[in-house]
């Protein structure tokens, strides 16, 4: 059953208007900051009303045996708080920035088809206002605003003509009708991933990675390898954790009283255990990362990962004008060396400005990030590391400035 027919049943078995059912799954969403129009957040949405259900049920029928504490207005939750260390920290990302440039593009090149499409509404300026047009499953509708009525800020002015990006998918993978198909879609959504190694209550220790939204995106901070406790959705058959908002927040295991019911002993836990144990399919030497880049280039996004560790043997510390990110050199002083080849010895490592670079050169780190290799004159180059996780295993030194030649914007980031 889709969405609409869930709500449907659940209306008839709970004696409720159909109206009030659809009222609470809206509220849910809006209580755990689910964005309807994202198929993972859908789905934990509807798992989320299903467990209002199921409680609404129980009340109604004299058993309220149920005492969950959570709340989602009426019924329980799925926020729950589990318990690790954060190891990577990716970037946060304007999603709809992508979207609006190659939308802008391509009605550049060919405005008919993309507003035949249904990407877009057309804007046009009337003696009394404007002129609003779009296309939905085939059909041309139109409408008349007067001069009070303002653009969606997710507008965009081409020629001196409005266009509005629209959501032009009428249902979601699940089979579930999109209820924004055909309307605006934001103006900026931003998404930040976090890779954690952790567990939540009853549950083993495993890979999370951790997906926060718009202002928990922008604002989230964490220092990396540092114990903490974090609430949020866990999806434990996607090994994602979906932030909350209001109540996505870190708390330090070691700021903790150890008298305290949340506090957890971690002097058995060893780090580079733990990621060894359950990031062991990404780890590679130095030396073999042109092969563990090819092995994984054609993997989705969440799967291009790489895990390993070196020596610094250099750093640049000037952030370059793009991109604001410093450079770290890390070589495997254990391999073997080559003093008849010219090629370079060590990785550079591109760390964006949100990671902390706090030891110096000498200094045993590990890294995670993504790899990275680029096509220049016919040859490719040797792979570098789109960095987003160091963790320093022992620190040698304060960070130093990289002396000799200017700035270089020369990293891929992804």
């Amino acid at each position: 059953m889709n969405i609409e027919e869930q709500m449907n049943k659940a209306s008839e078995i709970l004696g409720l208007p159909i109206d009030k059912v659809k009222e609470q799954y809206t509220d849910i969403a809006r209580q755990n900051d689910l964005d309807l129009m994202n198929d993972a957040d859908k789905t934990l949405c509807l798992g989320l009303f299903r467990q209002w259900f199921t409680q609404k049920r129980r009340v109604l029928s004299g058993d309220s045996s149920d005492k969950s504490t959570a709340n989602t207005g009426g019924g329980g939750s799925l926020v729950k708080t589990g318990f690790g260390v954060v190891i990577g920290v990716e970037e946060s990302r304007d999603m709809m920035a992508w979207t609006r440039d190659q939308l802008t593009a391509q009605y550049v090149r060919s405005p008919d088809e993309v507003f035949e499409a249904g990407k877009v509404a057309v804007v046009t300026q009337t003696d009394t206002g404007h002129h609003v047009s779009q296309m939905k499953d085939g059909e041309e509708f139109s409408r008349d605003k007067d001069e009070n009525w303002a653009l969606p800020d997710s507008a965009i002015e081409i020629d001196d003509q409005w266009i509005i990006p629209l959501s032009d998918r009428p249902t979601w993978a699940s089979g579930d009708k999109n209820k924004d198909y055909g309307k605006p879609l934001p103006k900026v959504q931003f998404l930040r991933r976090i890779h954690f190694i952790g567990q939540i209550p009853d549950g083993e220790v495993q890979r999370w990675t951790l997906q926060l939204k718009d202002a928990l995106a922008q604002g989230f901070e964490c220092e990396l390898g540092r114990f903490v406790h974090i609430a949020g959705i866990w999806n434990e058959e996607r090994n994602m954790m979906y932030g909350v908002r209001n109540q996505t927040n870190i708390t330090y295991n070691d700021e903790l009283d150890p008298n305290s019911d949340r506090y957890r002993d971690t002097s058995s836990m060893v780090l580079s255990e733990l990621i060894a144990e359950n990031f062991g399919n990404f780890m590679a030497p130095l030396i073999d990362l042109e092969r563990h880049h090819q092995d994984h280039e054609s993997e989705p996004m969440s799967e291009r990962l790489v895990v390993t560790d070196g020596t610094v043997t250099n750093m640049n510390m000037r952030p370059s004008e793009k991109t604001g990110s410093r450079t770290l050199f890390v070589q495997d002083l254990n391999a073997e060396f080559n003093y008849e080849d010219d090629e370079y010895s060590s990785t550079p490592c591109w760390v964006p400005p949100h990671l902390t670079i706090d030891f110096g050169i000498g200094s045993h780190v590990i890294v995670v990030g993504r790899t990275s290799q680029r096509e220049m004159d016919g040859e490719l180059s040797n792979v570098s590391i789109n960095t987003f996780g160091v963790i320093v295993l022992d620190r040698r030194g304060n960070p130093v400035e990289f002396e000799g030649g200017e700035s270089e914007d020369n990293e891929d980031w992804f």
